[in-house]
Protein backbone atom coordinates (compact mmCIF):
# COMPACT_ATOMS: atom_id res chain seq x y z
CA UNK A 1 0.00 0.00 0.00
CA UNK A 2 1.56 3.13 -1.09
CA UNK A 3 1.87 6.29 1.12
CA UNK A 4 -0.90 7.87 -1.08
CA UNK A 5 -3.38 5.19 -0.53
CA UNK A 6 -3.07 5.59 3.20
CA UNK A 7 -3.20 8.99 3.06
CA UNK A 8 -6.92 8.45 1.28
CA UNK A 9 -7.76 6.21 4.03
CA UNK A 10 -7.13 8.72 7.05
CA UNK A 11 -9.97 10.74 8.68
CA UNK A 12 -8.93 13.81 9.65
CA UNK A 13 -10.11 15.10 13.35
CA UNK A 14 -11.54 17.96 11.57
CA UNK A 15 -14.01 15.46 9.48
CA UNK A 16 -14.65 13.77 13.07
CA UNK A 17 -16.03 17.22 14.36
CA UNK A 18 -18.01 17.67 11.73
CA UNK A 19 -19.66 14.51 11.41
CA UNK A 20 -19.98 14.67 15.20
CA UNK A 21 -22.95 17.39 15.63
CA UNK A 22 -24.61 16.41 12.28
CA UNK A 23 -25.28 12.64 14.00
CA UNK A 24 -26.55 14.65 17.17
CA UNK A 25 -28.96 16.60 15.42
CA UNK A 26 -30.62 14.13 13.79
CA UNK A 27 -31.04 12.13 17.05
CA UNK A 28 -32.57 15.16 18.36
CA UNK A 29 -34.92 15.44 15.42
CA UNK A 30 -36.14 12.24 15.57
CA UNK A 31 -37.15 12.59 19.67
CA UNK A 32 -38.64 15.75 18.85
CA UNK A 33 -40.72 13.91 16.16
CA UNK A 34 -41.52 11.26 18.19
CA UNK A 35 -42.44 13.12 21.07
CA UNK A 36 -44.83 14.97 18.98
CA UNK A 37 -47.56 12.39 18.32
CA UNK A 38 -47.64 11.68 22.57
CA UNK A 39 -48.72 14.98 23.33
CA UNK A 40 -51.21 15.21 20.57
CA UNK A 41 -52.42 12.16 22.36
CA UNK A 42 -52.37 13.40 25.38
CA UNK A 43 -54.18 16.48 24.94
CA UNK A 44 -57.22 14.77 23.09
CA UNK A 45 -57.69 12.33 25.90
CA UNK A 46 -57.74 15.18 28.25
CA UNK A 47 -59.98 17.02 25.84
CA UNK A 48 -62.44 13.35 25.95
CA UNK A 49 -61.74 13.08 29.61
CA UNK A 50 -63.52 16.98 30.02
CA UNK A 51 -66.29 16.64 27.64
CA UNK A 52 -67.32 13.35 29.22
CA UNK A 53 -67.28 14.83 33.26
CA UNK A 54 -69.33 17.93 31.45
CA UNK A 55 -71.61 15.80 30.03
CA UNK A 56 -72.16 13.38 33.87
CA UNK A 57 -72.94 16.84 35.34
CA UNK A 58 -74.80 18.07 32.92
CA UNK A 59 -77.42 14.45 33.14
CA UNK A 60 -77.12 14.60 37.21
CA UNK A 61 -78.58 18.15 36.66
CA UNK A 62 -80.88 16.37 34.62
CA UNK A 63 -82.02 13.54 36.45
CA UNK A 64 -82.48 15.87 39.83
CA UNK A 65 -84.75 18.53 37.84
CA UNK A 66 -86.45 15.58 36.45
CA UNK A 67 -86.84 13.78 40.18
CA UNK A 68 -88.06 17.25 41.60
CA UNK A 69 -90.69 17.92 39.02
CA UNK A 70 -92.25 14.38 39.17
CA UNK A 71 -92.62 14.95 42.97
CA UNK A 72 -94.33 17.69 42.82
CA UNK A 73 -96.31 16.83 40.34
CA UNK A 74 -97.54 13.73 42.18
CA UNK A 75 -97.79 16.72 45.47
CA UNK A 76 -99.89 18.72 43.88
CA UNK A 77 -101.93 16.40 40.75
CA UNK A 78 -105.34 16.55 42.94
CA UNK A 79 -104.98 20.51 43.84
CA UNK A 80 -107.31 21.13 40.70
CA UNK A 81 -109.75 19.03 41.49
CA UNK A 82 -110.12 19.15 45.22
CA UNK A 83 -110.15 23.20 44.59
CA UNK A 84 -113.40 22.48 42.44
CA UNK A 85 -114.87 20.47 45.59
CA UNK A 86 -114.76 23.35 48.07
CA UNK A 87 -117.78 24.87 46.72
CA UNK A 88 -120.09 22.22 46.61
CA UNK A 89 -118.47 21.44 50.57
CA UNK A 90 -119.74 24.93 51.18
CA UNK A 91 -123.05 24.84 49.84
CA UNK A 92 -123.26 21.38 52.01
CA UNK A 93 -122.43 23.40 55.47
CA UNK A 94 -124.80 26.52 54.47
CA UNK A 95 -127.35 23.67 54.32
CA UNK A 96 -126.84 22.11 57.54
CA UNK A 97 -126.34 25.81 59.50
CA UNK A 98 -129.80 26.21 57.45
CA UNK A 99 -131.74 23.20 59.11
CA UNK A 100 -129.77 23.67 62.11
CA UNK A 101 -131.30 26.83 62.51
CA UNK A 102 -134.56 27.01 61.08
CA UNK A 103 -137.68 26.04 62.52
CA UNK A 104 -138.84 22.54 61.30
CA UNK A 105 -141.61 23.40 59.08
CA UNK A 106 -142.86 22.64 55.68
CA UNK A 107 -141.01 26.13 53.80
CA UNK A 108 -137.76 25.32 55.88
CA UNK A 109 -138.08 21.69 54.54
CA UNK A 110 -138.52 22.69 50.84
CA UNK A 111 -135.60 24.98 51.12
CA UNK A 112 -133.09 22.79 52.63
CA UNK A 113 -134.49 20.21 49.85
CA UNK A 114 -133.77 22.30 46.81
CA UNK A 115 -130.04 23.21 48.64
CA UNK A 116 -129.54 19.65 48.75
CA UNK A 117 -130.56 19.27 45.50
CA UNK A 118 -128.35 21.93 43.99
CA UNK A 119 -125.42 20.86 45.80
CA UNK A 120 -126.17 17.39 44.38
CA UNK A 121 -126.08 18.67 41.05
CA UNK A 122 -122.78 20.65 41.42
CA UNK A 123 -121.15 17.55 42.67
CA UNK A 124 -122.08 15.68 39.81
CA UNK A 125 -120.47 18.89 37.52
CA UNK A 126 -117.07 18.97 39.35
CA UNK A 127 -116.98 14.91 38.57
CA UNK A 128 -118.07 14.99 34.77
CA UNK A 129 -115.13 18.18 34.78
CA UNK A 130 -112.61 15.00 36.28
CA UNK A 131 -113.81 12.79 33.27
CA UNK A 132 -116.31 10.81 35.72
CA UNK A 133 -119.73 9.78 33.94
CA UNK A 134 -122.75 7.99 35.05
CA UNK A 135 -123.33 4.52 33.67
CA UNK A 136 -126.39 3.61 31.71
CA UNK A 137 -128.34 1.14 33.73
CA UNK A 138 -132.49 0.93 34.09
CA UNK A 139 -133.78 -0.36 30.75
CA UNK A 140 -130.64 -1.15 29.29
CA UNK A 141 -129.45 -4.63 28.55
CA UNK A 142 -127.49 -5.84 31.46
CA UNK A 143 -123.36 -5.61 31.05
CA UNK A 144 -121.39 -7.36 33.18
CA UNK A 145 -118.34 -5.16 32.21
CA UNK A 146 -120.04 -2.57 33.48
CA UNK A 147 -123.00 -3.84 35.83
CA UNK A 148 -123.40 -6.17 39.17
CA UNK A 149 -126.54 -8.16 39.15
CA UNK A 150 -127.53 -8.55 43.30
CA UNK A 151 -131.04 -9.91 41.99
CA UNK A 152 -133.17 -11.50 39.43
CA UNK A 153 -137.05 -10.34 38.88
CA UNK A 154 -139.39 -12.66 36.86
CA UNK A 155 -141.37 -9.97 34.56
CA UNK A 156 -143.78 -10.47 32.02
CA UNK A 157 -142.99 -6.90 30.83
CA UNK A 158 -139.50 -6.71 30.54
CA UNK A 159 -136.93 -8.28 27.60
CA UNK A 160 -134.84 -10.74 29.30
CA UNK A 161 -131.54 -9.31 30.98
CA UNK A 162 -133.06 -6.22 31.05
CA UNK A 163 -131.78 -3.90 33.78
CA UNK A 164 -135.51 -3.14 35.94
CA UNK A 165 -133.85 -1.06 39.01
CA UNK A 166 -130.85 0.07 40.12
CA UNK A 167 -129.81 -0.19 43.44
CA UNK A 168 -126.46 1.80 42.86
CA UNK A 169 -124.44 3.71 40.61
CA UNK A 170 -121.90 3.19 38.55
CA UNK A 171 -119.51 5.30 37.40
CA UNK A 172 -116.69 5.66 34.28
CA UNK A 173 -113.53 7.39 34.60
CA UNK A 174 -112.74 8.23 30.95
CA UNK A 175 -113.34 4.50 28.68
CA UNK A 176 -112.51 2.57 32.42
CA UNK A 177 -114.92 1.65 34.96
CA UNK A 178 -114.26 3.13 37.97
CA UNK A 179 -117.15 1.43 39.77
CA UNK A 180 -119.84 -0.67 38.44
CA UNK A 181 -123.97 -0.47 39.25
CA UNK A 182 -125.33 -2.59 41.14
CA UNK A 183 -128.96 -3.65 39.84
CA UNK A 184 -131.82 -5.76 39.29
CA UNK A 185 -132.35 -8.07 36.35
CA UNK A 186 -135.44 -9.32 34.63
CA UNK A 187 -136.02 -12.82 33.81
CA UNK A 188 -138.76 -13.16 31.13
CA UNK A 189 -141.78 -15.42 31.66
CA UNK A 190 -144.67 -15.81 29.51
CA UNK A 191 -147.33 -15.68 32.60
CA UNK A 192 -148.04 -16.53 36.14
CA UNK A 193 -146.72 -14.82 39.62
CA UNK A 194 -143.62 -13.05 39.03
CA UNK A 195 -140.67 -13.82 41.94
CA UNK A 196 -137.53 -12.06 42.97
CA UNK A 197 -134.10 -13.76 43.73
CA UNK A 198 -130.90 -12.49 45.40
CA UNK A 199 -127.97 -13.40 43.09
CA UNK A 200 -124.23 -12.14 42.16
CA UNK A 201 -124.38 -12.60 38.66
CA UNK A 202 -126.86 -12.27 35.76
Amino acid sequence: MTERDTQGTDISPETEEKSGPAGSADEESGEATASAPAEGESAALKDVQDRYMRLAADFDNYRKRMTREREEARKYALEGFIKDLLPVIDNLERAIAHASTGSADEGNASGLLAGVEMTLKQFKGVLEKAGAKEIDSVGVPFDPSCHEAVAHVESSEHENNTIIQEFQKGYYLADRVLRPAMVSVAKRVDSGDTSETISGNA
